[in-house]
């Protein structure tokens, strides 16, 4: 792990699998000084270019743009591909991952905030209300509302002597109109959190958010950091501590079981009263 060369971008790689619901890695091999074949680099391959076969939903590899087979790479090539699948919410490996719940509150913030931004581009502006006599030529008419815009861009604007302009001001449009897309933006992103972390109070402050319930909804971030190095220990031990291991070593080897070191920080001051409390009791204390 040591002479890995890009070993956090493996890991980082195959973390993201929460996404997809699937992280796939090539790894390239190099024989040691001393006689060893050892993986030290990997080529993390882009979720898109897999596919699920129709028949049984298996994971494939497409090999060209429109390619409805594809191929297991996993299968085809022992020791040279790292794989994780994940189950995430529980549907079936095609809709696995987070990215088909995300991906609509995605979008719809976009379209949301890209709605915000035309209505503050109409409502923080004064209306410019042009009036013509009926029987007015339509070139006359083409004319005016050029000026209306102009008028609106610059602020300068020249208008026949016969013809009426108003100029005025939206009314209520703070309170009123621009609650509904800020509600439905927050919405979106509160739902979003939800989504990835469970809950809402640790990114954001709401009605409920004091500090005890704060910090008890942040452990389900910590349940499903637990969840994410179950799940990519075991596939490290299968997919790349196993070839190296019967390669070198031989089919009798032990494999040894990656862990990630996931223990949050002891609170110092915290443990050295419980230490003292515990020696007075005369309870044996290991070093």
């Amino acid at each position: 792990v040591d002479e890995f060369d890009n070993w956090s971008a493996l890991i980082e790689h195959l973390t993201g699998s929460y996404i997809h619901g699937h992280a796939t890695a090539e790894l390239v091999w190099r024989k040691t000084p001393d006689g060893l074949l050892l993986p030290y680099r990997c080529e993390p391959i882009a979720q898109r270019d897999f596919i699920f076969e129709r028949a049984k939903g298996q994971l494939r590899y497409a090999r060209s743009v429109g390619d409805v087979t594809g191929v297991d790479l996993l299968a085809d090539n022992p020791g040279r591909i790292i794989q994780v699948q994940r189950r995430i919410v529980g549907d079936v490996q095609v809709r696995e991952g987070m990215a088909r719940c995300l991906v609509w509150g995605a979008l719809l913030r976009n379209w949301d905030l890209r709605d915000w931004v035309a209505l503050g581009e109409v409502g923080w502006k004064p209306w410019r209300i042009g009036e013509y006599q009926p029987g007015t030529h339509q070139d006359e008419i083409d004319r005016l509302i050029a000026a209306l815009e102009e008028m609106g861009a610059s602020g300068v604007a020249a208008i026949p002597s016969n013809t009426s302009l108003k100029v005025e001001w939206p009314k209520g449009a703070n309170s009123s109109q621009q609650g509904v897309p800020a509600e439905l933006f927050d919405t979106l992103g509160r739902e979003m959190s939800k989504a990835i972390l469970g809950q809402t109070t640790s990114t954001e402050a709401g009605p409920n958010g004091d500090r005890a319930s704060t910090q008890t909804r942040d452990q389900i971030r910590l349940d499903i950091r637990e969840r994410d190095a179950i799940a990519v220990s075991a596939v490290l031990r299968a997919h790349l501590f196993a070839p190296v291991v019967r390669l070198n070593r031989g089919e009798a080897a032990r494999v040894p079981v990656p862990w990630f070191q996931t223990d949050e920080a002891v609170d110092q001051v915290q443990f050295a009263t419980a230490v003292e409390k515990l020696a007075k009791a005369r309870v044996r204390i290991p070093s």
